[in-house]
Parts: C-alpha cells; structure tokens; sequence
C-alpha cells in the first residue's frame, strides 16, 4: 500500500496542534483537553478503494517438455474475428491458421473461434466429444473467464484447459 509520508505527518501534526490549542485555552475554567497526557496516540490507516490487479501468469522456462511435441492433440480457442453476425468465421479461421505457420508455430491441430465453440458444441455429448478429441486445450486470455460456462466444469476437472 502507497502512502504519503507528508500527509501523515501533517495530519498527526494537526492533531498535536489542536490538542495543544484546547488545553492551552480552557473557556470557564473547564480542562477541555482532547485526551490525557499520558496516553499514547495510535493512528490507523483506512483504505477505502483496494487496487484492481488483475490475474497475473509467470512464464518459465521447464527443464522437461510438459508433453512431447507433436504427440499431443492441441485444440486452440480463439476470440470472435469479427462482431458481425453474418461473417463467415471459417475464413477468419483459416487466416488465423496461416498466421501461426507463417510464424512458425506447430503442433496446433484445430482452431477454433468462441461462436463457433458455442454453436457447435451445445449438447453434452458434443462437448464430452470434444473433451476426448484432444489432449490439450488453449484459450485466449479474452475469453477464458466465460469458457466455464460454455464448456462446463469438466474441462476445468480433467485439467486440459492452459491459458
């Protein structure tokens, strides 16, 4: 938590000056004074707003492979390439596709966007299907948080699902 040491000192400061101020003036011969000499003072600090920090992923390097290259089924989950309803994401795909072996990425067997995952994959037998059909599943970090809900609790307990 970020504080500003000025603001503090100044606020505890004030709080000696006032303190000061009213046994220095009693009104009617009354001790106005805002606590006993000897009691200490003890200052607490109150955060109202708590920093937003989102779900953060470390990279690192294993020393082993976690599945050996090429011998894994890899499905990868994409956002929508458009938000027209009527676009063809098939060919939107297919770009997509090209774009990972013109940089150079294997070992990726299907892709596909969420709309698609979403329509095609609505019965429970689909989607157990699915599930089998590969060994590996990665998702955009756009749309995991609402892959739960399309995909159910299965992907998240047999841990195939990776960011």
């Amino acid at each position: 938590m970020e504080c500003d040491k000025e603001r503090i000192v100044e606020a505890v400061v004030a709080l000696l000056a006032g303190q000061k101020k009213s046994t220095g003036n009693p009104q009617g011969g009354a001790n106005k004074q805002l606590m006993p000499e000897e009691q200490r003072i003890t200052l607490t600090i109150v955060q109202k707003r708590f920093p937003r920090i989102r779900y953060q992923k470390l990279q690192c390097e294993l020393p082993h492979p976690y599945r050996k290259c090429g011998s894994a089924e890899v499905c990868l989950i994409i956002k929508d390439l458009s938000k027209v309803k009527n676009f063809d994401q098939d060919i939107g795909v297919a770009r997509f596709k090209e774009g990972l072996q013109s940089a150079g990425v294997t070992g990726v067997t299907e892709v596909f966007t969420f709309t698609q995952l979403r329509g095609e994959y609505k019965a429970f037998e689909a989607k157990r299907k699915l599930l089998s059909r590969y060994d590996v599943f990665l998702a955009d970090d756009r749309i995991y948080g609402r892959l739960a809900t399309v995909l159910g609790n299965k992907f998240f307990t047999k841990n195939k699902l990776v960011t």
